[in-house]
């Protein structure tokens, strides 16, 4: 990945390069230009790109059956992470199968784009030339948050802190580019009010299948067909509400296989919003504040990493 890399300029140079493929190097280059602004570390990251590496990264999560007790990993310098990452889908199939069969609820979730925490330059990946402006804008911009503020060991508040960073320093970034009244910033936004919809059903299912786990003195297979009913109707849940462009996500509902482990990836990266809406209000909405602000207090220890816990983790 990191080997196969070239300069975003040599491609540019080179005529065969299709205007579509010059147009996406030049939205990158501002984004990052972008990313310094906001004070998000910047080691010539995503400067480069591999025109040639295909593969996706497949990270397997697993959770116990009857509880959003997560697997755990750990590592160096990371330290405990709730997902293990592949390169190669069939490594990642082979784990899911051996913790399928000792009992876990498992998903693979492939990641759009890779982040090194800021120890390599990591490139840009040809698969996300193809995506919109507004995602790939969120994506930099949430693997830049890791290069920019780290803590060890808690995956849920570093995966949150980089979704909001994405998700609202994109949003700064379309704002500057194109006006507040824009169509690309209206595209955005709508897009955001249907995640954010969609999150909350999500919320109010974990809920309701905790107090179904919570209660033991019900045997377990009666607790797993309860939880069984409540998984399958997430689709129809998301079907009632209001949405921009209903089609798309509740098809993307309908195919994703729903089950404990599915549940808790989605809340790795969507984990206490109110503690960063709260700090994000006392910076006046200015996002430069904001990612100053954070990497400010995780440096200090100030970070209330209770808040970001999920129960207790299997080893």
């Amino acid at each position: 990945m990191l080997m196969g890399a070239l300069p975003h300029e040599h491609l540019l140079s080179d005529p065969d390069t299709s205007p579509e493929v010059r147009a996406k190097l030049h939205e990158i280059a501002e984004i990052l230009a972008f990313s310094r602004e906001i004070g998000l570390n910047h080691n010539g990251q995503y400067e480069t790109i591999n025109p040639s590496f295909q593969a996706r990264i497949n990270n397997v999560v697993a959770a116990q059956p009857l509880s959003f007790t997560p697997k755990t990993w750990w590592f160096p310098i990371v330290g405990t992470v709730p997902y293990l990452g592949f390169f190669e889908e069939g490594d990642a199939l082979d784990l899911q199968r051996t913790l399928n069969r000792a009992g876990f609820d498992t998903t693979i979730r492939t990641a759009g784009a890779y982040s090194t925490l800021g120890w390599f330059k990591d490139p840009i990946l040809p698969h996300m030339l193809s995506w919109s402006e507004y995602r790939i804008a969120n994506t930099l911009l949430h693997e830049l948050t890791h290069a920019t503020t780290w803590i060890r060991g808690s995956a849920e508040f570093n995966e949150s802190f980089a979704n909001y960073v994405g998700q609202k320093g994109a949003t700064a970034y379309l704002s500057a580019k194109y006006g507040a009244t824009s169509q690309q910033l209206e595209e955005a936004a709508n897009a955001r009010e249907d995640r954010t919809k969609a999150r909350a059903i999500i919320e109010i299912v974990k809920d309701e299948l905790e107090q179904i786990y919570e209660d033991v003195d019900t045997p377990s297979s009666v607790r797993r067909t309860k939880k069984s009913v409540i998984l399958a109707s997430i689709p129809f849940r998301l079907a009632s509400e209001k949405l921009h462009d209903s089609s798309l996500i509740i098809a993307a509902y309908r195919r994703t296989e729903w089950n404990n482990a599915t549940l808790l990836q989605f809340g790795t990266y969507n984990s206490n919003s109110d503690y960063f809406d709260q700090i994000y209000q006392e910076c006046n909405y200015d996002i430069d504040q904001f990612v100053t602000k954070i990497d400010a207090l995780s440096k200090a220890g100030e970070i209330p990493i209770e808040l970001f816990m999920t129960t207790e983790e299997v080893d």
